[in-house]
């Protein structure tokens, strides 16, 4: 049979058509991890006859003969692609984002990207390796068991907490694919590169657990559902690890500060489908709430039932109670629990010789110490001075210093970092309404912005902030993956008022760190000094640092005046220059105050290269479309009218 520009073009559109009913029938069925010989072979199909309709169209247009026909039909043929061009490269600007409502046609475009991921996870994640409850994708030639059997754990769990289960595995990649990384779709969980360290207890990677956890609540809701981000993402934030305790501690204290956004804002048109901050950590409480106190069931009727338009009567029919009133509850609820630090201290291992009926009394009044300590910066402005010296293997010293402005108004704060007159500057900004980050080079430059987020209240711990959060170090994320028991409890023996709390702590059931903290009840129970002695996995001492702090009291609050790390090389001093506890000038806080500098334009979607393929094919549909009716025309007018 004769190889013609017609019969190409008319394959090519039958293999396009193809191409659609395998995407559609995966979608509509929910068909996870089908072959990739399904799409491989149209799309196959597809490619090579656009490639010879258009190197024979070409051919024809130079040497002829019908050159117009040739155009026709090359046109014709070619429009398939670009139309297939612009549904993959709509799918991967919607993959890369995260603030997108799903729709009909990316709903429709998943199944057939899913499928088209594994050829390149078999070529660049070659090793597979399956676990009851999924399948592990790694570029690394021998798998960690106990991390697999610690994921097919995590994965049990879960379903035993929703009563249902999957019939599909999740395909678990070590690592990005086509640059996106931390993402869950369709049956992939795109997890953390295999060669970084764990970050648990049980060898697993937050974000792991986290897109793991996204899977298992997808595949037990209905095809089209509209669960809120706000309820998936709070499910696998509090199914992530460590982090559920961080965003506890988050929306604690985001209340306590008036951070806290009211139910309405996180599902309205502009939260609905928003995966910032606010959505994890405040999500995660939510959720949890919902879980203790309606069940598992009542949570995925509602998951499953719910609809953007009609979310607040979802919830009333659902639950039993306005959404005003589920908002109300589940934050007197958070409001009623102990306090993070209180929650973490006594979930500490005490060792036999420290009396439980002594550390009880003092958690409780290190507690309240703390709490005033906090609470006289949350209306304060602040400027200190950092200074870093370093001893070379010669003896020699180097010594470099910086600025630090810190301003914080309650739910505002902002920090300006600077050095000398030549060197870089920063600023981060916090607020309710946005983030934004600031640099300039030069004293003389103009203020460059580097990052703005609206509608984020995360919690931004720059540098400044964490001299201010010193006294309370004990209480820092720094042992989140590590088992603390306590060893002693005493006082110094040269300061008898002083209360010293001694510790060990281990990770992964190997040695890690001892030490001591001394606190000043006079002081608020701030930190006055504090010993740290890094070990070896056989509790050999591979190093050790030592802090110091001293206090002033201004205006009746106990302020850390000078604070010291000091290390085997190295030394670094914090001292505040001045202190000032009142609301701070508004301006600080405002982006229009650096230079004049204005939010940017919120970008559009779909992505520019979209644009480009969707105009191509629109304007090539126009043109071979146009070009056929005149093809027609004249071929009926000849036929009427053969001797015209």
């Amino acid at each position: 049979m004769k190889v013609t520009l017609v019969r190409l073009a008319w394959t090519a559109w039958l293999a396009w058509l193809l191409t659609l009913i395998v995407m559609a029938w995966l979608s509509y069925w929910r068909i996870l991890h089908a072959s990739c010989v399904y799409m491989a072979i149209p799309m196959a199909v597809l490619a090579l006859c656009t490639i010879g309709v258009l190197g024979g169209g070409i051919w024809r247009a130079i040497r002829g003969p019908r050159r117009w026909n040739a155009v026709r039909w090359m046109l014709f043929g070619i429009l398939p692609a670009l139309w297939m061009g612009a549904l993959i490269e709509y799918a991967i600007a919607f993959s890369s984002g995260r603030n997108h409502r799903p729709n009909p046609l990316i709903r429709w475009a998943e199944g057939g990207s899913s499928i088209l991921v594994e050829p390149y996870v078999r070529v660049f994640y070659p090793h597979r390796y399956e676990g009851q409850r999924f399948v592990m994708w790694s570029d690394w030639p021998k798998p960690d068991q106990a991390e697999m059997d610690a994921m097919d754990a995590h994965i049990r769990d879960m379903e035993q907490t929703l009563g249902r289960r999957s019939d599909y595995k999740v395909y678990w990649v070590r690592g990005p694919v086509l640059g996106l990384s931390g993402r869950y779709g369709y049956g992939w969980a795109l997890g953390e590169s295999l060669g970084f360290p764990a970050n648990g207890a049980d060898k697993l990677q937050v974000m792991d657990r986290h897109e793991v956890a996204h899977f298992v609540l997808d595949q037990v809701l209905p095809r089209g559902n509209e669960v809120p981000k706000l309820f998936h993402e709070g499910w696998a934030e509090l199914h992530s690890g460590w982090t559920q305790e961080a965003s506890r501690r988050y929306a604690w204290l985001a209340q306590r500060e008036g951070k806290l956004y009211s139910l309405r804002e996180l599902t309205d048109s502009q939260g609905y489908w928003n995966s910032d901050g606010p959505m994890y950590w405040q999500g995660c409480v939510l959720v949890e709430y919902l879980l203790r106190q309606f069940g598992s069931e009542k949570f995925l009727e509602l998951c499953s039932t719910c609809r953007e338009a009609t979310f607040p009567e979802d919830v009333q029919r659902v639950l039993g109670l306005s959404l005003d009133e589920l908002d109300q509850a589940y934050q007197q609820d958070l409001a009623g629990q102990a306090s993070p630090d209180k929650r973490f201290l006594m979930s500490l291992r005490l060792e036999d010789g420290v009396d439980p009926g002594r550390w009880q009394p003092f958690v409780d009044d290190y507690c309240a110490g703390t709490e005033r300590l906090r609470a006289a910066f949350r209306q304060a402005s602040v400027t200190l001075v950092e200074t870093l010296d370093r001893t070379d293997e010669d003896g020699n010293t180097t010594s470099d210093s910086g600025r630090m402005e810190y301003y914080h108004d309650n739910h505002r704060q902002v920090s300006i970092c600077s050095g000398k007159p030549s060197e870089r500057a920063v600023v981060e900004s916090v607020t309710p309404d946005a983030a934004f980050a600031l640099h300039k080079d030069d004293a003389d430059q103009p203020w460059q912005l580097d990052n703005y987020i609206a509608r984020d209240s995360r919690l931004i711990l720059n540098r400044a902030k964490r001299y201010l959060d010193l006294p309370l170090e004990p209480l820092r994320p720094l042992f989140r993956d590590q088992e603390i028991t306590i060893t002693e409890m005493g006082a110094n023996e040269s300061a008898p008022r002083l209360a010293r709390i001694s510790f060990e702590s281990a990770c992964d059931g190997k040695p890690w760190c001892r030490g001591w903290w001394e606190f000043d009840p006079e002081r608020d129970y701030g930190l006055v000094a504090a010993e740290y002695e890094h070990l070896d996995d056989q509790g050999a001492p591979t190093g050790s640092e030592h802090v110091t702090v001293e206090y002033e009291t201004i205006d009746g609050h106990h302020v850390p005046k000078v604070a010291c790390r000091e290390r085997l090389r190295s030394s670094r001093t914090y001292e505040i220059e001045s202190c000032q506890f009142e609301a701070p000038p508004r301006k600080v806080f405002e982006l229009a105050s650096y230079g004049g500098l204005r939010p940017p334009e919120p970008k559009e979607e779909p992505a520019s290269n979209l644009r480009i393929l969707i105009w191509i094919a629109s304007g090539g549909s126009l043109l071979g479309v146009g070009l056929m009716l005149t093809s027609v025309c004249r071929r009926c007018r000849q036929s009427s009218f053969p001797n015209s």
